[in-house]
Parts: structure tokens; sequence; C-alpha cells
């Protein structure tokens, strides 16, 4: 999405090419931790050359996407099960890992016990 500004026109998000000669440090004011700017940089790379066709996804089930993702330094399974469920609008993905989403999700749902990775999958498979 681009913004007109007086400073010219700007993105809503960075594109690939926007982060790919960034170094890690400039991720720093963003409250980035070096490790993390350091993945985004290479996430970034791998989109510019090619590597990362993250396009493919929507055409991959669940898992396969997951491991796709998975396949990228800083990406874990709590970020890919994100970028299904908010980048890609898969409603049936939750990400499990997410100890605030449980806690919500218990609350919803008045659940008694709390829930682990893999209750949170059994009860939003329901």
């Amino acid at each position: 999405m681009a913004v007109e500004g007086t400073a010219g026109t700007g993105h809503a998000f960075p594109r690939p090419e926007d982060l790919a000669s960034l170094g890690p440090t400039a991720f720093r004011k963003f409250g980035f931790s070096y490790q993390k700017g350091r993945s985004l940089i290479d996430l970034a790379r791998a989109c510019v050359n090619g590597r990362a066709r993250l396009e493919e996804l929507a055409s991959l089930n669940n898992e396969a996407s997951v491991q796709r993702l998975l396949e990228f330094r800083g990406v874990g399974r709590w970020s890919a099960e994100y970028v299904l469920l908010r980048g890609l609008g898969r409603l049936n993905v939750y990400p499990g890992d997410d100890v605030g989403a449980r806690n919500n999700l218990k609350s919803w749902l008045k659940l008694r016990k709390p829930l682990d990775y893999n209750g949170v999958h059994r009860v939003t498979a329901k």
C-alpha cells in the first residue's frame, strides 16, 4: 500500500528490496534484536533472489506451508502458523504456542484446565 506524504511516496510495509541491503543493527530502533534483524534481512534477500517464493504457500496445505517457512532462519512454528492465519487467512490455523492466545481461548471456551499446544488443536479442530 503506497502512502503519499510530504517526503514522497512510502509504503505501509517495506518491500523485500527495501530490507535486503540493510544491516541487522538497522532494526534496533524498532525494538528488534540483532538476530531478528538478521533473520528479516535473510528472508528479504531470499525473496529478492527468488529462493523464497512465498506466493507458493497459498497452493500448499497447512503442514507443507509450515515446513516451508521453517526452512528460514528465525522462523519458528509460532511465526509460521501466524503467517498462515493472518497472511493467508487460514482460519483453521491457530498458533498454539502463543501463551496469551491460549489463555484467552481457555477463558472464551470457559475451560478449567490450561491448554497446551496439542490441547489448542484439539479444541479448535471442533
